[in-house]
C-alpha cells in the first residue's frame, strides 16, 4: 500500500460530469464486473478501468451517476451480487470508509474481490477539507485492516489500478 503525496498529484484533465457525457451508463446488473468504491469526485472508472474492460470485451456495472440516490441501493446490490468479480478502489481522494466496510463485507462473505488500496499522505484536502493527524491516522489504519482482512482471505490487493483491471479481466474470463 503506498501513499500519493498530493502535492505529486495532477487533477484529472475531465470532471466526473464530462466522463458521463463521454461514456454510456453501464447499468446492466448481469454485468460481469461490478466497479466499486467511492464515487465523487474519482474518475479511475472512466480514465483507467472501463476503456480496458471495453478493450477486453469484460462487461461491467458501473454505479457512478450524477446524482445518487438511495433508490439505486436495489440495482447495486443486484449487480454485486451477479457480478463475477467485484472491484473496490479505496483511494487517497475520499475517505472510503463506507467503501471499506462494503469491500470488508464480500471480501469475509468469500465472492470474489479484488482491491485497490492507496493510502492518504500527510497534508491531503478531501472533499475541501484538511486531514487532520488523527484523521489521517484512522482513515490509514482502516486501509490498513481491510487490506490485511482481504489478504487472509486471498484476496488479491493492488495500490495501482491498472494492475486490478488486468486481474478483473483474467477473473472476468475465467
Amino acid at each position: 500500500m503506498s501513499a500519493i503525496n498530493p502535492d505529486q498529484t495532477t487533477q484529472a484533465m475531465k470532471s466526473v460530469d464530462d466522463y458521463l457525457r463521454e461514456f454510456p451508463t453501464s447499468t446492466d446488473p448481469k454485468a460481469a464486473v461490478f466497479l466499486g468504491g467511492a464515487c465523487n469526485p474519482t474518475v479511475w472508472r472512466f480514465a483507467e478501468a472501463i476503456p480496458a474492460l471495453e478493450k477486453a470485451k469484460v462487461s461491467y456495472f458501473n454505479p457512478q451517476v450524477r446524482e445518487w440516490t438511495e433508490d439505486l441501493i436495489g440495482k447495486e446490490d443486484e449487480a454485486k451480487e451477479n457480478a463475477k468479480v467485484l472491484l473496490f478502489v479505496i483511494d487517497h481522494q475520499t475517505r472510503g470508509v463506507a467503501s471499506m466496510v462494503e469491500a470488508c463485507e464480500y471480501v469475509s462473505l468469500g465472492k470474489p474481490t479484488v482491491l485497490v488500496i492507496v493510502e492518504i499522505a500527510p497534508g491531503a484536502v478531501i472533499d475541501g477539507e484538511p486531514i487532520g493527524p488523527n484523521q489521517l491516522k484512522d482513515l490509514n489504519r482502516g486501509r490498513k485492516y481491510l487490506a490485511d482482512t482481504a489478504r487472509q482471505h486471498s484476496v488479491p490487493v493492488f495500490d495501482k489500478i491498472p494492475d486490478a483491471v488486468k486481474q478483473i479481466i483474467a477473473m472476468a474470463h475465467e
